[in-house]
């Protein structure tokens, strides 16, 4: 079975960090506009967007799972690192 990591040409995939969603909408919503290739500008962004819809409380991982899942997903956070860039702390 083929990686889907490999399958996509270079500028055919979006990656976003699902944690920008909370941490930097308007930035990722930019970003997003700018790969679609429209006007990337704040005045096309609805205000709202910046006022969380349903929060919930933060929570930390416990060390023993995030241990576990690193271990686990090695390989594709390797992959994901060296074709995107993306790391996580």
């Amino acid at each position: 079975m083929r990686s889907l990591v490999g399958a996509p040409a270079v500028g055919h995939l979006f990656v976003g960090v699902f944690d920008d969603i909370a941490t930097r909408p308007e930035a990722l919503l930019l970003d997003v506009m700018r790969f679609l290739g429209v006007t990337a500008e704040r005045r096309y962004i609805d205000r709202a967007v910046r006022s969380p819809v349903n929060p919930t409380e933060s929570r930390t991982m416990p060390a023993h799972y995030r241990r576990l899942l690193e271990e686990i997903l090695a390989d594709d956070l390797s992959q994901l690192k060296e074709r995107f860039g993306l790391v996580w702390p």
